[in-house]
C-alpha cells in the first residue's frame, strides 16, 4: 500500500499469510515452537504497535489452534488477526474488501498492475 518517503513514514503493516502446503509435523517440532514463542515474547511489543491487520489464508485447524494457544502472548494484536481455511472465494472477498485491488498480488486475486515492495516466502 505504502512505502516510507522522505515527508511520510509508515507506521503500521498489513500481512497477508499464506499456510497452503503447512503440515501438522512442522507443528509438532519443539525447538520451533519454543522458537515461535520466544520470538512472541520479545517482540511483542513491536508486533502490537506495528500490525495493523493481518489475514492468514490456507489455514487448518492445527494452525489456528497453535493461535489460540499463543493468544495470550499476542494479546490485543490477536484481534487484528483474521483466519480463514482454504475457501479461495472467502478470503479473496475480505482481501478485496480490505485493501484496494492494486495492493492486493494478483495471485490472490489483485490487479495485474500490483507492484510489490517486498516479497517472502
Amino acid at each position: 500500500l505504502a512505502k516510507d518517503t522522505p515527508t511520510k513514514e509508515v507506521r503500521e503493516v498489513f500481512g497477508i499469510l499464506d499456510w497452503e502446503g503447512f503440515q501438522i509435523a512442522q507443528s509438532l517440532h519443539i525447538p520451533t515452537v519454543n522458537f515461535a514463542l520466544n520470538l512472541l515474547q520479545t517482540y511483542h511489543d513491536f508486533l502490537d504497535l506495528g500490525l495493523g491487520h493481518s489475514v492468514m489464508i490456507n489455514t487448518n485447524q492445527v494452525t489456528k489452534g497453535l493461535f489460540d494457544t499463543v493468544q495470550p502472548a499476542l494479546g490485543d494484536s490477536f484481534q487484528k488477526i483474521e483466519f480463514f481455511k482454504s475457501d479461495k472465494a472467502k478470503w479473496m472477498a475480505a482481501l478485496q474488501k480490505l485493501l484496494p485491488s492494486n495492493a492486493i498480488p494478483p495471485w490472490y486475486g489483485g490487479s495485474s498492475d500490483f507492484k510489490p515492495i517486498q516479497v517472502f516466502g
